[in-house]
Protein backbone atom coordinates (compact mmCIF):
# COMPACT_ATOMS: atom_id res chain seq x y z
CA UNK A 1 0.00 0.00 0.00
CA UNK A 2 1.20 3.36 -0.80
CA UNK A 3 0.54 6.37 1.52
CA UNK A 4 1.92 9.13 -0.69
CA UNK A 5 0.04 10.71 -3.34
CA UNK A 6 0.92 11.44 -6.63
CA UNK A 7 2.31 15.26 -7.19
CA UNK A 8 0.22 17.51 -9.06
CA UNK A 9 1.92 18.24 -12.61
CA UNK A 10 3.36 21.62 -12.92
CA UNK A 11 1.28 22.60 -15.92
CA UNK A 12 -1.51 22.09 -13.63
CA UNK A 13 -0.60 24.46 -11.11
CA UNK A 14 0.89 27.14 -13.39
CA UNK A 15 -2.59 27.26 -15.38
CA UNK A 16 -4.74 27.65 -11.93
CA UNK A 17 -2.38 30.50 -10.97
CA UNK A 18 -2.45 32.25 -14.73
CA UNK A 19 -6.26 32.05 -13.97
CA UNK A 20 -6.26 33.72 -10.48
CA UNK A 21 -3.88 36.13 -11.35
CA UNK A 22 -5.44 37.22 -14.28
CA UNK A 23 -9.04 37.63 -12.27
CA UNK A 24 -7.26 39.00 -9.28
CA UNK A 25 -6.03 41.78 -11.78
CA UNK A 26 -9.36 42.15 -13.40
CA UNK A 27 -10.71 42.95 -10.02
CA UNK A 28 -7.90 45.22 -8.97
CA UNK A 29 -8.42 46.96 -12.37
CA UNK A 30 -12.05 47.36 -12.14
CA UNK A 31 -11.53 48.56 -8.02
CA UNK A 32 -9.40 51.26 -9.09
CA UNK A 33 -11.04 52.79 -12.19
CA UNK A 34 -14.48 53.03 -9.93
CA UNK A 35 -12.53 54.51 -7.33
CA UNK A 36 -10.74 57.17 -9.61
CA UNK A 37 -14.13 57.73 -11.55
CA UNK A 38 -15.56 58.62 -7.90
CA UNK A 39 -13.07 60.47 -6.61
CA UNK A 40 -12.73 63.02 -9.72
CA UNK A 41 -16.69 63.44 -9.54
CA UNK A 42 -16.00 64.38 -5.68
CA UNK A 43 -13.50 66.73 -6.48
CA UNK A 44 -16.04 68.03 -9.35
CA UNK A 45 -18.62 68.18 -6.60
CA UNK A 46 -16.54 70.35 -4.04
CA UNK A 47 -15.53 72.78 -6.94
CA UNK A 48 -19.07 73.34 -7.48
CA UNK A 49 -20.20 74.05 -4.10
CA UNK A 50 -17.03 76.26 -3.84
CA UNK A 51 -18.70 78.35 -6.72
CA UNK A 52 -21.72 78.28 -4.63
CA UNK A 53 -19.63 79.72 -1.28
CA UNK A 54 -18.53 82.17 -3.56
CA UNK A 55 -21.65 83.40 -4.45
CA UNK A 56 -23.14 83.40 -1.09
CA UNK A 57 -20.17 85.41 0.48
CA UNK A 58 -20.81 88.25 -3.03
CA UNK A 59 -24.66 88.17 -1.32
CA UNK A 60 -25.20 87.20 -4.88
CA UNK A 61 -28.61 85.12 -4.05
CA UNK A 62 -29.64 85.06 -7.89
CA UNK A 63 -26.02 83.37 -8.47
CA UNK A 64 -26.58 81.10 -5.77
CA UNK A 65 -29.89 79.84 -6.37
CA UNK A 66 -29.10 79.20 -10.51
CA UNK A 67 -26.25 76.30 -8.68
CA UNK A 68 -29.30 74.74 -7.08
CA UNK A 69 -30.25 71.23 -8.31
CA UNK A 70 -34.18 71.42 -9.94
CA UNK A 71 -35.65 69.28 -6.79
CA UNK A 72 -34.11 72.61 -5.09
CA UNK A 73 -35.21 75.09 -6.81
CA UNK A 74 -38.86 73.51 -6.72
CA UNK A 75 -38.53 72.98 -2.84
CA UNK A 76 -38.21 76.81 -2.18
CA UNK A 77 -38.58 80.03 -4.55
CA UNK A 78 -35.79 82.40 -4.94
CA UNK A 79 -37.00 85.12 -3.03
CA UNK A 80 -37.59 82.92 -0.37
CA UNK A 81 -33.82 81.61 -0.30
CA UNK A 82 -32.60 85.14 -0.75
CA UNK A 83 -34.45 85.97 2.18
CA UNK A 84 -33.12 82.80 4.16
CA UNK A 85 -29.52 83.55 3.49
CA UNK A 86 -30.29 87.65 4.47
CA UNK A 87 -32.03 86.22 7.72
CA UNK A 88 -28.90 84.22 8.20
CA UNK A 89 -26.63 86.92 7.80
CA UNK A 90 -28.99 89.63 10.27
CA UNK A 91 -28.31 87.21 12.60
CA UNK A 92 -24.42 85.84 12.28
CA UNK A 93 -22.90 89.07 10.68
CA UNK A 94 -21.48 89.03 7.36
CA UNK A 95 -20.56 85.65 5.63
CA UNK A 96 -16.92 85.50 5.28
CA UNK A 97 -16.08 82.84 4.07
CA UNK A 98 -17.12 78.93 4.22
CA UNK A 99 -14.54 76.32 4.93
CA UNK A 100 -15.35 72.58 3.55
CA UNK A 101 -14.75 69.95 4.89
CA UNK A 102 -14.86 65.65 5.06
CA UNK A 103 -16.68 64.88 1.79
CA UNK A 104 -18.87 61.48 0.50
CA UNK A 105 -19.98 60.78 -2.95
CA UNK A 106 -21.50 57.64 -4.13
CA UNK A 107 -24.11 56.43 -6.52
CA UNK A 108 -27.40 55.78 -5.60
CA UNK A 109 -31.18 55.64 -6.85
CA UNK A 110 -30.75 58.80 -7.15
CA UNK A 111 -27.67 58.89 -9.82
CA UNK A 112 -24.57 60.69 -8.33
CA UNK A 113 -24.70 62.76 -5.01
CA UNK A 114 -22.03 64.09 -3.03
CA UNK A 115 -22.52 65.21 0.64
CA UNK A 116 -19.84 67.66 1.83
CA UNK A 117 -19.41 69.02 5.99
CA UNK A 118 -19.09 72.65 5.48
CA UNK A 119 -18.51 75.09 8.07
CA UNK A 120 -20.03 79.11 7.55
CA UNK A 121 -17.67 81.27 9.08
CA UNK A 122 -19.31 84.56 9.69
CA UNK A 123 -18.51 87.83 11.52
CA UNK A 124 -19.96 86.48 14.57
CA UNK A 125 -20.58 83.23 14.84
CA UNK A 126 -19.81 79.77 12.73
CA UNK A 127 -22.35 77.27 11.53
CA UNK A 128 -21.74 73.87 10.41
CA UNK A 129 -23.78 72.82 7.42
CA UNK A 130 -23.97 69.28 5.79
CA UNK A 131 -24.71 70.46 2.12
CA UNK A 132 -25.81 67.29 -0.43
CA UNK A 133 -25.36 68.00 -3.67
CA UNK A 134 -26.58 65.96 -6.75
CA UNK A 135 -25.07 65.63 -10.19
CA UNK A 136 -27.75 66.48 -12.86
CA UNK A 137 -26.59 65.84 -16.99
CA UNK A 138 -22.81 66.94 -16.56
CA UNK A 139 -23.19 69.80 -13.96
CA UNK A 140 -22.78 68.98 -10.21
CA UNK A 141 -25.71 71.01 -8.64
CA UNK A 142 -26.74 71.84 -4.62
CA UNK A 143 -29.70 69.40 -3.80
CA UNK A 144 -29.91 70.60 -0.03
CA UNK A 145 -28.36 71.51 3.13
CA UNK A 146 -29.31 71.40 6.76
CA UNK A 147 -27.63 72.47 10.32
CA UNK A 148 -25.83 70.32 11.96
Amino acid sequence: MNDQQAPIPKRKWRKRTIVIVSILSIVFLGLAISTSFLFHQMQLAREALSAYDDALVAKDYVRAYGLGSSEFQKAISESDFAEQQMLLVSHHGALKKIVLGPTETARNQHGLTSTIDSRFVFDRDEVLFTVTMKKEGERWLIYGYREQ
